[in-house]
């Protein structure tokens, strides 16, 4: 035993023997339970080090005698990420002698994402017993291993230990979703979908098996095929469907046919829309069809951009009939957008032109104007919209379409003069979104805007009207389109905002653990429950601006299907934030259907803006601060459309 054990052993034994005789001179009126563990000023201050990044301080707290603290102190690299701590992190993994700081340093190792890692997490996993902890280490190493030393991965996990199970199938989902994978790895995880497998088992296999890059799939067909139709959950299900995207035979486009319309889970229907545009719109478009008219919009529109992204000049007919049967201003918008693009006879064009001219809601006009994109020739109408509106959701929206234009291949020689001087003076505008959406453009060395811009000096002129941390993420690309101009390597540009918004632990102390809030949309009440202990900084920040109304008449202005839906912007168009930013608050958690995270534009840009998830989306994890979950309202949240009203958000 190390000496920093026996020292903490000892110690505890007397602070037992100290409460031991306290006790034995009467039993006394037990003292009310604080609302959350933050009455202790400890844990405070080792939160306050983590939102400072405070590393030396921190790591004063891995000799701390409480194993909380010290588990706190390893939790907050999670957050923090100082990669120079793995030394220090590794000698908590190893050798302390709670389970639970143990845990908290194997995920703190593996959120610096090292290969050096992978040897300290492997000799870690030899030596631990704790299941819990195995499961936090093997995932850990999934973060860590490379090609050369994958085995590491432990695949020989026990067959009858299912949190042992799950760390493996989870390790080699986030090893798979870097492109660190084998045939062997794969092997493993199609064994895994068997329904004798526990269910946190079975869906972390097929989420390596639906997001890891470059997988050979066509060998397991079968077994896929019977989980995507077969699995008792509909979560493994979907991932199943997504899966099923890799292989291109005529079992396969059955079931995904069958499926579309038929599984009783809308977000299983979708993901089975999304694998068919494998296939040709041809091939399914009965299918697709039924589904443009499926009983959840999400599904509709779904199929809409399914059709968007595989129809031809072959279906105008069929789209046009689509288009006067849609009555979803989302979906009606897509088929649109399809239909402008193989409308020879640019008719279309003008139904869309009017549409927009009648339309009164802004997101209406937005999807409507980007529906223009495909027909160069409105660029004019677009131009003048995008400049006439005082209403940032559509003139973003425009700003979106005149790029999409540009982007083209086939996009014409003696047009790209004129769209150079559009978007410099769209840049002189200094709008923040329409400054960091043209600003990735034009630093794109295929778009050739050097041969325009002489100088880029409106790019700086455009710099001094953006402030951080507020414009952090318009700064961000402007800087690196000033940075190609400049000839500087885009590695080398580096925007991160300072700490600049303390915690207000007055407000932190008083709220209770399970504290719920009720969110009024225009669609029903969703009731969550906020997470004081584990994202103290972004549930603080989400009341203050919930008791000044901050959210009430707000949109969810960004809605994706069978993923999130998303609110708290003041522009309504995603690009609005305040003068402060948050740092990231990176727990244990993981993100399951309903949990709500702060949208951000990088690690320690958060603000005011957060979304729901429609289901598991691993892929968040340890990348976006959980500081909420849904309690009650799910269907709400299903049924949510861009352009819905958060019409106020109580606490409770």
């Amino acid at each position: 035993m190390s000496m920093n054990r026996t020292y903490r052993s000892l110690c505890t034994c007397l602070l037992a023997l100290v409460l031991l005789v306290g006790c034995s001179k009467g039993k006394k009126e037990r003292a009310p339970a604080p609302p959350n563990r933050f009455a202790d000023p400890e844990l405070v201050r080792i939160y306050q080090l983590q939102d400072k990044g405070d590393t030396e301080g921190l790591l004063l707290y891995f000799e701390d005698i409480s194993a909380e603290r010290r588990a706190a102190a390893a939790l907050a690299f999670a957050s923090v990420q100082d990669s120079s701590t793995m030394q220090q992190l590794s000698y908590l993994l190893l050798d302390d002698d709670s389970s639970r700081v143990r845990r908290s340093a194997a995920f703190a190792i593996g959120q610096l994402g090292r290969r050096e890692a992978a040897a300290i997490l492997s000799r870690a996993l030899d030596q631990e017993e704790i299941p819990i902890v195995r499961r936090e280490i093997m995932e850990a190493l999934g973060k860590s291993v490379g090609p050369e030393d994958i085995d590491l991965l432990g695949l020989d996990a026990r067959e009858n230990d299912s949190l042992e199970l799950e760390g493996l199938a989870w390790g080699c989902y986030r090893a798979g979703i870097r492109e660190v994978h084998n045939d062997r790895i794969t092997r493993n995880m199609v064994r895994l979908l068997d329904s004798t497998y526990a269910y946190p088992v079975r869906l972390g296999a097929a989420h390596y098996l639906a997001r890891s890059p470059k997988l050979q799939l066509s060998a397991y067909a079968a077994p896929l095929l019977q989980a995507a139709h077969s699995d008792r959950a509909a979560n493994v299900r979907m991932a199943c469907m997504t899966a099923l995207k890799n292989i291109k035979t005529k079992a396969v486009l059955r079931l995904l046919q069958k499926s579309c319309v038929s599984d009783p889970d809308y977000r299983v229907r979708i993901n089975a829309l999304r694998s068919l545009g494998n296939f040709s719109l041809s091939a399914s478009q009965k299918t697709i069809e039924k589904a443009l008219s499926d009983s959840h919009v999400p599904v509709r529109i779904t199929a809409a951009q399914l059709v968007q992204e595989k129809s031809g000049t072959k279906h105008s007919d069929w789209l046009g009939r689509q288009v006067e049967k849609s009555e979803n201003p989302r979906v009606r918008a897509l088929l649109f957008s399809a239909l402008v693009q193989h409308d020879e006879g640019r008719d279309s064009s003008q139904q869309v032109k009017e549409a927009y001219q009648k339309a009164k809601d802004p997101y209406e006009k937005a999807l409507l104007l980007q529906a223009l994109e495909h027909d160069l020739m409105a660029y004019p109408f677009v131009v003048t919209e995008t400049y006439r509106t005082s209403t940032p959701v559509v003139s973003t929206a425009g700003v979106n379409t005149l790029i999409n234009m540009r982007r083209k291949k086939d996009f014409p020689e003696d047009l790209k003069e004129e769209f150079a001087d559009i978007f410099k003076t769209i840049i002189e505008t200094g709008d923040l979104a329409m400054v960091g959406l043209v600003s990735q453009l034009i630093a794109d060395p295929g778009m050739d805007f050097k041969n325009y811009y002489e100088h880029p000096d409106f790019l700086r002129e455009a710099r001094s009207k953006l402030h951080l941390p507020r414009d952090n993420e318009a700064v961000q690309h402007l800087e690196t389109a000033i940075a190609f101009f400049e000839g500087i390597p885009r590695e080398e540009v580096q925007i991160k905002n300072t700490y600049n918004h303390p915690i207000d632990w007055s407000l932190v102390r008083q709220v209770s653990k399970g504290q719920r809030a009720r969110i009024q949309s225009s669609k029903g009440i969703i009731t969550i429950e906020l997470m004081i202990e584990t994202a103290p900084g972004s549930t603080a920040n989400f009341i203050t601006l919930a008791k000044a109304g901050y959210y009430d008449e707000k949109y969810f202005h960004r809605v994706v299907p069978n993923f999130v839906a998303q609110g708290g912007c003041h522009r309504g168009d995603g690009w609005g934030s305040e003068d402060y930013s948050l740092r990231s608050e990176f727990s244990l958690l993981h993100y399951d259907t309903g949990y709500i995270g702060m949208a951000s534009a990088g690690k320690d840009t958060e603000g005011t803006q957060w979304f729901i998830t429609h289901s598991p989306t691993p892929h968040l994890d340890g990348r976006y601060t959980i500081f909420a979950k849904v309690v009650e309202g799910m269907a709400v949240v299903h049924a949510l459309e861009m352009g819905d009203h958060i019409n106020s958000v109580q606490l409770l």
